[in-house]
C-alpha cells in the first residue's frame, strides 16, 4: 500500500516579459495561462487546505513522461479538482502542465473563465492524444457526471456508466494508465437518488447529461422558500437555506496514486477494452472502499 507523503514545498515562477522560466512557457492548450494558475493557488489555496484537508499517498507512482490519469468523480467534481490542481502545483510547480478533459458544462460560462486557463479542455478523444503525443499528462474521469452525481449513498462507488473510450487513448498514444482514487469528496454535499429519471424526463442527452443534481440542500432551499412566502418564516432562514445548498460541506480529500497500468496492447478490440476498463473499475472501487473503511466518518 503506498504511504502518505508530504508535500514538498517548492518555488512557483511565471512567464516574465523576456527570458522568462523555462517552467512557465510550457503551454499544453492555446487557453492554458501559468500567470493565472499562480494567482488562483494564491486566493483558493488558503481556505482549501483548511476546508478540505486534503492528503496525498502514491506520489511515487506517477510516471516520469506522459500518462493517462483516470480519475473517480465526485460532489459535482469542482473543488476536487481545484485541489488536486494546487495539489500538484504544489509538487511539481509549473514544471508538468495536465490536461483535464471537461464535460461540455464545464465549458459553459462562467465555468471556462476557470477551466481554460487551467488547461481544460473538451473532453473527445482528439483532445487526448494531442497533448500526450506532445508530452503532457491528461486526466479523465470516464464516470463524468454519471459519477459525479451519484447518490450520497453510492460515495464508496465507482460509477463509469461502462465508458472505456480512454482506453483507447492510452492504446493509441501508447502511454501508461495511472489510477487516481478520490475518498471524501463525495461528503461535500448530499445528493440524493432519482437523477437519471429527471435527466430522462427533461430530455437532457443532448447537453451529454446522462443524470441530473439532486441535492439535500437544493429541496431544503425549496421548502424554505415556500415557507418564507407563506409567510412561516423569517428572511434570515433563506440565507441559512441557500448556503446549506451551495456551501460544499468540510470534509477532507484523500487522494491515492495506484500503481499505473501498462496501455492495451495495439489491435485489442472493444469488447477487451470493456473488459479491461471493468477490471480497473473494480480495482479502483475496491480502493476507494477501503479508503473509506479508514475515515471515522464520511467527511473525515
Amino acid at each position: 500500500m503506498p504511504t502518505s507523503s508530504a508535500i514538498p514545498s517548492c518555488t512557483l515562477t511565471s512567464t516574465g516579459a523576456s527570458g522568462g522560466s523555462t517552467e512557465a512557457q510550457l503551454a499544453p492548450t492555446a487557453a492554458y495561462r501559468p500567470g493565472f494558475l499562480l494567482a488562483f493557488r494564491r486566493v483558493f489555496w488558503p481556505w482549501a487546505r483548511l476546508w478540505f484537508r486534503p492528503t496525498v499517498s502514491g506520489w511515487e507512482n506517477v510516471p516520469p513522461g506522459p500518462f493517462l490519469c483516470v480519475a473517480n468523480h465526485s460532489g459535482y467534481g469542482v473543488m476536487e479538482i481545484l485541489t488536486l490542481l494546487c495539489l500538484w502545483l504544489e509538487r511539481f510547480g509549473l514544471s508538468r502542465p495536465v490536461v483535464g478533459l471537461a464535460h461540455d458544462i464545464g465549458l459553459w460560462w462562467p465555468f471556462r473563465l476557470v477551466v481554460l486557463p487551467i488547461g481544460g479542455v473538451r473532453a473527445s478523444s482528439a483532445a487526448g492524444l494531442r497533448p500526450l503525443a506532445e508530452g503532457f499528462p491528461v486526466l479523465v474521469f470516464p464516470g463524468g457526471d454519471v459519477d459525479a452525481l451519484r447518490p450520497f449513498s453510492a460515495r464508496d462507488c465507482v460509477q463509469w456508466g461502462g465508458r472505456n473510450g480512454f482506453l483507447r487513448t492510452a492504446r493509441d498514444a501508447r502511454v501508461e494508465v495511472l489510477p487516481l482514487v478520490i475518498s471524501g469528496s463525495h461528503a461535500q454535499y448530499t445528493l440524493l437518488p432519482g437523477g437519471p429519471l429527471i435527466a430522462r424526463l427533461l430530455g437532457l442527452r443532448h447537453l451529454r447529461l446522462a443524470t441530473w443534481p439532486l441535492p439535500l440542500g437544493g429541496a431544503v432551499l425549496l421548502a424554505t422558500l415556500c415557507a418564507f412566502f407563506a409567510g412561516l418564516l423569517p428572511g434570515y432562514t433563506v440565507a441559512l437555506a441557500w448556503l446549506f445548498a451551495f456551501c460544499p460541506n468540510p470534509t477532507r480529500i484523500d487522494y491515492r496514486f495506484l500503481a499505473p497500468e501498462a496501455p492495451p496492447a495495439t489491435g485489442v478490440d472493444g469488447a477487451a477494452l470493456a473488459e479491461r476498463a471493468e477490471a480497473l473499475r473494480q480495482r479502483m472501487e475496491a480502493t476507494l472502499q477501503e479508503m473509506g473503511a479508514h475515515r471515522r466518518t464520511p467527511w473525515g
